[in-house]
């Protein structure tokens, strides 16, 4: 797993499968967390699956441990090894592994601050996701909002595509590669990068 980190491989097939079913869809239930990541979304770290089997769906077996960590796009930080009662959010009690991830992130939090500081953690919005994440998502509105009438604009085209090879009528489409927002011209297998999700 830290070898592929190193090569900087595709860690997709290492991630959970509910970010895959439910990504952050409302599941309609009474349950506003049961289709997202909460130790994601509050704390920041994602976790990994450590399986060595590529199933056939292109991911990972699942492991009874997963491995922590602060991903940025430039830095992987490794948290430590934890069991699936890290989830476990069931009890009024936290079970021991879910104690020692909170405390890491405390740990990681706190850093060199004073005593006596204020600090503001990841801020959750009324639909259950980061600050952070709606207001990207509402950037990313505006930008396609604002780009999307000057796509039959040949002139703006010729801007966008510039030394690279375009169709007499390019098809683009909006899409996601990895979390930055981009245009795609499949059939010359080019992407726009228009502006980069978060870090």
């Amino acid at each position: 797993m830290l070898e592929r980190v190193r090569r900087g491989d595709n860690l997709t097939p290492h991630l959970s499968l509910g970010a895959l079913h439910n990504g952050y869809t409302p599941s309609g239930g009474t349950d506003h967390w049961a289709d997202k990541d909460f130790l994601l979304n509050v704390l920041g770290f994602h976790h990994f699956h450590l399986g060595t089997t590529l199933e056939k769906k292109g991911f990972i077996t699942r492991s009874n441990e997963v491995l922590f960590a602060h991903v940025t796009r430039a830095k992987f930080d490794v948290l430590g090894l934890f069991d699936h009662s890290v989830f476990d959010d069931s009890s009024p009690n936290m079970t021991p592994a879910r104690q020692r991830l909170w405390a890491l992130h405390e740990q990681i939090l706190l850093g060199d601050t004073s005593p006596g500081s204020f600090i503001l953690v990841n801020a959750i919005s009324t639909s259950g996701h980061t600050v952070h994440t709606v207001r990207t998502a509402q950037h990313f509105a505006k930008l396609i909002a604002n780009v999307d009438p000057k796509l039959d604009d040949s002139t703006y085209l010729k801007t966008l595509y510039g030394n690279h090879p375009m169709t007499k009528t390019p098809k683009l489409q909006w899409a996601f590669k990895y979390l930055d927002l981009c245009l795609a011209d499949d059939a010359n297998q080019i992407y726009f990068l228009l502006a980069r999700g978060p870090a």
